[in-house]
């Protein structure tokens, strides 16, 4: 097994030096490497993402899960190369998270056009039903009865005549007077 080194009165130049040792964090290892490095993480995330923020943000996050993970981590390699690799998987991550986020954010920005556009043609529909009800209003009791079994109910000319006991060209002639109302009541 390699030789364990607690970083305690180490330098960094004493780590680079000694890239296979295995190295724990204890209080003092974990100062060492936030005022040896951070800079140097900040600077490299900044330099992917041009956000200060979110350079800020990664730098620290990369820190405090260093710290927290403490007692089960273990850094095979020179610290710095270490560190340099977290910031950069955790660079990719943000822009992967942003992404996402982008793509959730253009797919939640068409739906509501759609729904905005389907209450708009709810509306038109209703509104156009309204006057369509409103001019069949107008007709003879026979003349609705005959235009609502023909287009409401799908019912042939032969079939309504048969139904209503009336001639086909009698049915014919009640859709057609129903047919013209709408024509000039809806221009």
């Amino acid at each position: 097994m390699p030789k364990i080194s607690h970083l305690a009165g180490v330098t960094p130049q004493a780590m680079h030096n000694h890239p296979s040792q295995l190295i724990t964090i204890n209080e003092h290892s974990f100062e060492m490497l936030y005022t040896t490095y951070a800079t140097k993480l900040f600077r490299l995330c900044c330099a992917y993402l041009r956000d200060e923020e979110e350079a800020k943000e990664i730098v620290q996050g990369i820190f405090q899960s260093l710290w927290e993970r403490r007692a089960e981590l273990e850094i095979r390699s020179a610290p710095e190369n270490y560190l340099i690799r977290a910031a950069k998987l955790q660079v990719n991550k943000h822009f992967r998270d942003k992404a996402i986020h982008d793509k959730h954010l253009a797919l939640i920005g068409m739906q509501a056009a759609v729904q905005e556009n389907t209450t708009e043609e709810m509306v038109s529909f209703q509104q156009l039903s309204g006057r369509v009800s409103g001019l069949l209003a107008q007709l003879p009791a026979a003349t609705q009865r005959i235009f609502q079994l023909s287009r409401e109910q799908g019912m042939a000319n032969r079939e309504i005549a048969e139904e209503m006991q009336v001639s086909v060209k009698t049915v014919e002639y009640h859709i057609s007077k129903s047919i013209a109302l709408l024509r000039s009541g809806l221009e």
